[in-house]
């Protein structure tokens, strides 16, 4: 294997994606909404409307599944989209119309068909662009540095939500981890979050020492990666972010660039999207031996949930990463009993 090791360690490695499995989503959806109103200086009245026009939008309408469901794992994605459709004349001029009147109704339906008009079926390596994004654009470098303005509260939007949320509260998420820890498993985590917007919040609960830190792999690794190697569109659904986690930097360059071979040891993948399915799948293709695990947010399309469901790869499907520990730790002790 030109290199690579042939173990992923005696201990049987549980990754897990951060948003959507341990790590609130919402906030980040929140982010790349008011991103899009900011560009486009659509204002709330106060926060009770912004809090409402959120749930409308997020909850009801789930504007987030547009691009989530398609592979578009990064919400960074999510804000291109949204400002992508809002710069359309008709969009705009429905979104305004719905704050105006107060129809939340209208501003969401607005929203989601000005994202769906921008969607067209292509044979596009990297999902967003079949959303006509291309990643290294101007464009999309500034919605990104935008939404950063808007993640980091540099930039006054007049109302406000919260940040870093975890799917439990903190001593209780604590608990599952030093539960599945006691279990066997060495934790790492395969996230599209910047290395500073995951690291950092974990430390702030106490919970980064749950986690090898040689098993973190970060948006920052795949741009890295990118760099190194010329390539584009390295983050999830590619499988070079979950091999990072699993191997190593280097390692997973390798493997990626064809150098692989089959890898003795027992690794599971807990995802929430369909971009972390693939990312698993195609890390099977290259040599990894992966089980999977799918918290079943709703976001993508029946279809997709349904090869998730169906895939031999896929060994459970659950609500919440709390109802797969009885599964994670049964799994452990099998691996244990037959090592």
């Amino acid at each position: 294997m030109n290199g690579l090791v042939n173990s992923v360690g005696k201990k049987p490695l549980l990754i897990l994606d951060a948003d959507g499995v341990f790590m609130d989503e919402v906030p980040y959806w929140n982010a790349a909404l008011a991103t899009m109103m900011y560009r486009f200086d659509l204002e709330c009245a106060d926060a009770d409307a912004w809090a409402e026009l959120s749930r409308t939008c997020l909850v009801e309408f789930r504007v987030q599944a547009i691009t989530k469901g398609r592979g578009c794992n990064s919400n960074w994605d999510l804000t291109a989209v949204m400002i992508r459709a809002a710069d359309d004349g008709a969009c705009l001029a429905g979104l305004g119309e719905g704050l105006r009147l107060g129809d939340f109704d209208l501003f969401a339906t607005s929203l989601v068909e000005g994202m769906e008009r921008q969607w067209r079926q292509s044979d596009s390596a990297d999902p967003l662009g079949q959303f006509g994004i291309e990643r290294d654009s101007d464009f999309f470098k500034q919605a990104v540095a935008e939404f950063q303005e808007v993640f980091e509260r540099n930039v006054d939007i007049d109302w406000d939500f919260d940040r870093q949320v975890p799917v439990l509260p903190v001593a209780d998420l604590n608990a599952l981890f030093t539960r599945l820890k006691d279990c066997g498993y060495m934790l790492g985590i395969c996230t599209s979050r910047a290395e500073s917007e995951i690291v950092e919040p974990l430390a702030q609960f106490g919970l980064l020492d749950c986690f090898e830190r040689d098993h973190i792999a970060t948006y920052d690794h795949s741009v890295k990666a990118e760099s190194h190697t010329g390539k584009k569109a390295m983050g999830k659904p590619h499988p070079f972010p979950l091999l990072c986690a699993v191997v190593g930097f280097d390692a997973a360059i390798q493997m990626c660039d064809g150098e692989s071979g089959q890898l003795a040891g027992d690794v599971v993948y807990v995802g929430d999207a369909p971009a972390d399915f693939k990312a698993a799948s195609r890390s099977r293709d290259l040599g990894l031996s992966v089980s999977y695990v799918h918290i079943d947010s709703r976001l993508a399309p029946l279809a997709d949930r349904d090869i998730i469901a169906n895939s031999d790869m896929t060994k459970l499907v659950a609500p919440t990463l709390a109802d797969c520990e009885s599964w994670l730790c049964d799994y452990a002790a099998c691996v244990g009993s037959a090592s």
